[in-house]
């Protein structure tokens, strides 16, 4: 159950601080006149993270996420490392991949969608069922 929790909650997160950056990234090219653009100016990389850990679009999401991995790390002290990531990583890509869907308005469920999916599990049946000695 804990591998679903922090596949979900990584897989969620993913998307969403991936939206709340792009949204940030949006709003401050915007303010760029056309010749700082042109000149390519940028503020310095401590400016910029500033300005995401300073919205709460991203920062959300973002100590979220981080929980997550803390519960994760707990979760692979507890387990067996070949089985929690995998695992973990698989039900991530998931989540990721429909929660951005779900984010941008597309629809979920396509042919790429259902064979990567299938893939990803018959991957993780494989992993998990094949003696590794």
């Amino acid at each position: 159950m804990g591998y679903f929790v922090t596949g979900f909650l990584w897989g969620s997160t993913n998307a969403l601080m991936e939206l709340g950056s792009t949204e940030i990234e949006a709003e401050y090219n915007l303010r760029l006149t056309k010749k700082e653009k042109a000149e390519g100016k940028r503020d310095g990389i401590w400016a910029e993270s500033l300005r995401m850990f300073t919205r709460c679009e991203f920062l959300a999401p973002f100590l979220i996420n981080q929980a997550a991995s803390i519960f994760n790390n707990y979760l692979i002290a507890l387990s067996d490392l070949s089985t929690a990531v995998p695992v973990v990583n698989c039900i991530t890509f998931v989540v990721t991949f429909i929660t951005q869907r779900l984010l941008k308005d597309h629809a979920i469920f396509d042919v790429k969608f259902v064979t990567g999916t299938l893939l990803i599990v018959l991957g993780i049946y494989l992993t998990l069922t094949t003696d590794h000695h």
